[in-house]
């Protein structure tokens, strides 16, 4: 955002909601999406809310239970940023007034019922013409993207017996960016797209499953598959979208720190400073910092680019 604010020369950084179409994530990912997008939070804000919410949430392990974590601590501190923000703790994920050219906001989680297919739930900040989730408050999407079996027990929505279950997307869908872009271009398909910012979470070790008899106490089957398949999922799906679009130049930018997070997880909100050290360490590497340029420009300029597959036009 300062980049642009320079190529702009604004007085201040621009706020992301002013500056994409879509903002979009599971999981954390999900969350910082909400706030910058739905909340329309300004960058620093947002970074607070969030160190807070890690805090508040990952300090106190449960004794006792399914998940390492309180859903219900989830839950206060996420209805506490709403309510921050909106004046309602339970504002609903669908905008009441949606205008065009606004920026929209997607999140994904899975239905616990069904993770093998490896297809999403869409939660949408507007009307979406298919495989939407179910119309509700912005907390309950949250506390559904960020129920990863390790950290919280599945989250429902809705009534008995018609009650839905869903766990964080990433169990199967890590990276949710073609899902994105098939939305995408079902939202906007008079539109082209002028750029694609991806944004990783950190190289991880390589993933190493616990012995399966062992889980099978606390997982369901179909949840061990999934994260099974997480080990390949997420730069799998970065590789296939940097073949996309290797022959359109500056439309595609990935951000992914490669070094320093390796043991950093979800829960690790004592390493939040240390996560923002590697941070800023990547972002001043020469070949990063340019692509950060590069990706400033595209966003800044909004060329309309047209990409193509074997078999369509987007």
């Amino acid at each position: 955002m300062k980049r642009i604010q320079r190529l702009e020369k604004l007085e201040a950084p621009p706020n992301p909601y002013d500056c994409f179409d879509v903002i979009a994530g599971t999981g954390t990912g999900a969350v910082q999406a909400c706030m910058l997008g739905r909340l329309r939070m300004p960058v620093e804000s947002a970074i607070e809310s969030y160190a807070n919410l890690a805090k508040g949430v990952f300090s106190e392990k449960k004794r006792y239970g399914s998940g390492s974590f309180k859903t219900t601590k989830l839950k206060e501190s996420l209805r506490n940023i709403i309510q921050h923000a909106t004046g309602d703790p339970d504002e609903p994920m669908l905008e009441r007034k949606f205008t065009d050219g606004q920026c929209t906001t997607l999140v994904f989680a899975m239905s616990k019922h069904n993770m093998r297919a490896g297809i999403p739930i869409i939660f949408p900040s507007c009307q979406v013409a298919a495989n939407a989730g179910p119309d509700c408050s912005i907390w309950q999407i949250l506390c559904a993207t960020m129920a990863h079996p390790e950290f919280f027990k599945s989250f429902d929505i809705g009534d008995p017996p018609l009650a839905r279950s869903f766990v964080d997307a990433g169990l199967g869908c890590n990276n949710p960016l073609a899902h994105l872009l098939a939305e995408v271009k079902t939202l906007h398909p008079q539109r082209y797209v002028a750029s694609v910012t991806s944004i990783g979470t950190g190289h991880t070790r390589t993933i190493q499953i616990p012995n399966t008899s062992f889980l099978r106490h606390f997982l369901p089957i179909p949840a061990i598959v999934a994260m099974k398949a997480i080990a390949t999922d997420t730069e799998r799906v970065a590789e296939e979208m940097a073949r996309r679009f290797r022959s359109m130049d500056g439309v595609y930018f990935r951000l992914n720190v490669d070094q320093g997070l390796q043991d950093v997880g979800m829960d690790g909100w004592e390493q939040l400073s240390e996560v923002m050290g590697h941070t800023s360490a990547y972002m001043k590497l020469v070949d990063v910092s340019q692509k950060i340029d590069r990706a400033a420009q595209s966003i800044n300029s909004r060329k309309a680019t047209v990409w193509r597959d074997s078999t369509r036009k987007i």
